[in-house]
């Protein structure tokens, strides 16, 4: 009996210890668990890696929560991550590894599926599911995917088989953040794999296998092999070199994307293109000897607008005295393309179509477009400095990418969860397999950089009534053009040249176009008079409700808006002959307000602030200074006349001040108080007072408030000032060299500036950036942001 006891307690013992000491699970062949579905498979080999600010693959397909998730989950790296597509939206991913207590992470909610379980639980109000099989944990963020692993439990392991998979693995480092494999022939167009390059994705290699080394440097680097021996990339670069190249300064800061191919030897790489029927070149066609010595091309974009870039070894085969000029630019010559199916024969194929039909030659280089106000284009980012190669953003990704590559597709817009990046992929076929480089950068290192890049040339058929204006859309927060055509038709053009309406006007706008919130409910309108109108029109170019109010008296200046408070609560001056009225949100004449001058009113009467004082000024055609009170009483007697066409009058230092026509500075304080002065400065002075700033140019000197600024050579126009958050930039137009120069209050150049123009119409500025819209030398109208 005392045996049988001792035999019993000593199989408990034996029982407790193993529950004790349970053996460890056995290592997991990760790779043999890439499920079917997968478009990417991510292999996390540092426990912090997927927690990292990192974008390449995991920022796009893992939410906060999912990767939050994961690293508390308890897997043991390294672990896999299959990511999951669903007509290029992410449908989901399962991670799969060694797991220990799931039952503990899961609080014990499970229920049985097909024999196995599934185990749920609510993490930061997303749901997560999770199973294990063989000993492997699976975790999900869709129950399906749960069932599907445990369905297809049978398949697991197959494409591991694959000599040529094995070979991928095998060049994969174990000891990057990250390892990530590409299976390009599951895989739907997202942001990384979306390009305009026409050779399919699953040609550029079956399998990409990149590494990660480093989770702070956005840098994957690796290998891409295809199922088959020989691949169509492989087949298409044989026997073709890549050449060092850089098209970076010819190509606009703003563009979309750009596609670049490069090969020592042209005819080789066409004759290694018709080996593949989608991909071979069309029948040849007139003018192949401007192709003559190609070694490199890029194809790029920028909103509907595409263009072609040819390096060529050897310029001597074209004689540009062939060729039809159009015109001189910016000292480049625009000539007429007059084979524009040319480059579309060679390479429409592998790229989108290009309508070759303007080009000019810069170095070495031919710049080819299908528009020829897009050639302009390109030529002044190139004069103003706005190109790619001036971006620090740029620069900085380019130090991280070979120097020497067959192909690279570059994505200037890529956008990760409201962060802007820019992206590259490059790829280059060596003894038979293709080594392709992954790189990322964020904008965030360009900020402050300020580069002015068009992004707008607006061919205008005739020249409008009105002079072009700025303005806000309160609905899709960005700025749109308005003008007044040649037909007496208010026009509202967004800032990619389309026409979003126009709207007929009974007569010419006289003076300028002013927005307002006349409902005040945040939705802007446009405001502006006729000679016998005045008008109120919506975002959408309908007339508002008592709109437009007639005056049988014709109306002689534009219309003034004052908004007294800030509190939308305005009052709008209608101005005829020598009276001034003004009138409520609701269109009714203000009460007890009656301003009647002795001659006409000369310009449209403005509204300022001193201290705690507001002033209505208005000058007569004959000279007298009104400085009136809201009630259109006199706030301060003027004892005087001035002769003072040709500039306003504006506040600076709390009095009162213009330059008059025999170029004397007039300064009248608070008690009426007159004072003048010479300014140092030549004859004819066109001067602006705003902001507290007083701007003056005469000949080649620009007078910034006490300081005097040498200009180039040239006939100027009046300085504009303009405020942007608290600083205050003061532009000035050179009509002799058709340049635009812009300074701040202290009189220190813009960085970036002289620009293209010839004529400033408007500027404003927001969350989105600064635009500046100007007129260049052949009236187009041109729009800036920086």
């Amino acid at each position: 009996m005392r045996r049988f006891i001792l035999l019993i307690f000593s199989i408990l013992i034996l029982n407790f210890t193993a529950c004790d000491q349970q053996p460890a699970p056995k290592p997991v062949a990760l790779f043999d668990y890439i499920l079917p579905q997968a478009s990417y498979v991510i292999k996390v080999n540092k426990p912090k890696a997927i927690l990292a600010q990192n974008p390449v693959i995991v920022d796009a397909y893992l939410s906060f929560s999912d990767k939050s998730f994961l690293s508390k989950s308890g897997f043991k790296t390294p672990y896999l991550i299959n990511i999951l597509q669903n007509n290029s939206k992410i449908k989901g991913f399962v991670a799969v590894g060694t797991i220990q207590n799931i039952d503990s992470l899961f609080n014990g909610k499970s229920m049985v599926y097909e024999q196995d379980t599934i185990y749920s639980t609510l993490y930061k109000k997303n749901n997560f599911y999770a199973t294990v099989l063989n000993g492997t944990g699976f975790i999900s963020n869709q129950k399906l995917f749960i069932e599907n692993c445990i369905r297809d439990q049978k398949s697991f392991g197959a494409l591991v088989k694959n000599p040529v998979f094995k070979k991928g693995l095998a060049s994969l480092d174990n000891n990057a953040a990250l390892n990530i494999v590409v299976l390009t022939e599951r895989l739907k167009s997202d942001l990384y794999f979306n390009s305009s390059l026409k050779i399919k994705w699953r040609d550029t290699g079956t399998w990409q296998f990149l590494d990660l080394v480093e989770t702070d440097k956005q840098i994957a680097s690796g290998i891409s092999l295809n199922k088959d021996s020989i691949g169509v990339l492989n087949d298409i670069f044989e026997s073709v070199k890549p050449v060092a190249q850089d098209f970076s300064h010819l190509e606009p800061f703003a563009l979309d994307e750009a596609i670049t191919f490069s090969f020592d030897d042209f005819e080789q790489f066409v004759n290694n293109l018709n080996r593949h029927k989608i991909y071979a070149p069309q029948q040849a066609v007139e003018g192949k000897k401007m192709l003559s010595g190609l070694k490199a091309l890029a194809f790029f974009k920028e909103n509907a607008n595409r263009a072609v870039i040819l390096k060529l070894s050897d310029l001597s085969d074209i004689t540009i005295d062939e060729y039809e000029k159009i015109k001189s630019i910016n000292s480049y010559e625009i000539y007429k393309f007059p084979y524009n199916k040319l480059i579309d024969s060679y390479f429409s194929n592998i790229l989108p179509a290009v309508s070759a039909n303007f080009f000019t030659i810069i170095d070495e280089h031919l710049l080819i477009t299908s528009s020829q106000s897009y050639l302009e284009k390109v030529l002044n980012d190139i004069q103003n400095h706005a190109t790619l190669s001036q971006s620090k953003t740029y620069q900085s990704l380019k130090s991280e990418i070979p120097d020497n590559y067959h192909l690279v597709l570059f994505n200037n817009k890529l956008k990760i969860r409201d962060k802007k990046y820019m992206k590259v992929q490059t790829f280059k076929v060596e003894s038979g397999t293709v080594f392709t480089n992954l790189a990322l950068k964020s904008f965030v290192a360009d900020k402050g950089q300020a580069l002015v890049e068009q992004v707008l040339s607006y061919d205008l058929s005739e020249l409008p009534k009105t002079d072009p204006q700025l303005v806000f859309n309160h609905k899709t927060k960005s700025y749109n053009i308005i003008y007044q055509d040649d037909k007496s038709r208010l026009n509202l053009v967004n800032l990619k040249g389309k026409t979003l309406w126009q709207t007929d006007l009974k007569g010419d706008i006289i003076g300028k176009i002013h927005q307002v919130d006349l409902l005040r409910n945040h939705k802007l309108q446009y405001t502006f008079v006729t000679p016998h109108y005045w008008y109120v029109i919506d975002r959408l170019g309908r007339k508002v409700e008592k709109f437009p109010k007639y005056f049988l008296q014709k109306i002689t200046q534009g219309i003034s808006v004052f908004d007294y408070e800030h509190n939308r609560k305005y009052r709008f001056g209608i101005t005829q002959s020598n009276k001034f009225k003004l009138f409520d949100n609701q269109a009714q004449k203000v009460k007890g307000f009656k301003v009647k001058t002795e001659a006409d009113i000369a310009q449209p009467p403005q509204h300022f602030r001193i201290g705690n004082k507001d002033f209505i000024q208005m000058t007569d055609t004959d000279g007298k200074l009104y400085l009136l009170n809201r009630r259109g009483q006199k706030r301060i007697k003027v004892s005087q006349t001035f002769e003072t066409t040709r500039n306003r009058w504006g506040v600076f230092n709390r009095k009162f001040v213009n330059i008059d026509d025999k170029d004397r500075l007039i300064a009248i304080d608070l008690s009426g108080k007159i004072k003048t002065g010479k300014v140092d400065l030549a004859e004819h002075i066109l001067s602006e007072i705003k902001h507290g700033t007083l701007a003056a140019v005469a000949g080649n000197k620009l007078l910034i408030d006490k300081k005097i600024i040498d200009l180039d050579l040239g006939t100027y126009n009046r300085p504009h000032i303009y405020k942007t958050g608290n600083k205050i930039i003061i532009f000035i137009a050179n009509t002799d060299n058709n340049k635009i120069y812009a300074f701040d209050k202290t009189g220190k150049p813009l960085k970036n500036f002289p620009i293209i123009g010839q004529k400033i119409l408007d500027f404003k500025s927001g969350k989105q950036g600064r635009y500046l819209l100007v007129y260049d030398s052949a009236h187009n109208l041109i729009v800036y942001k920086f």
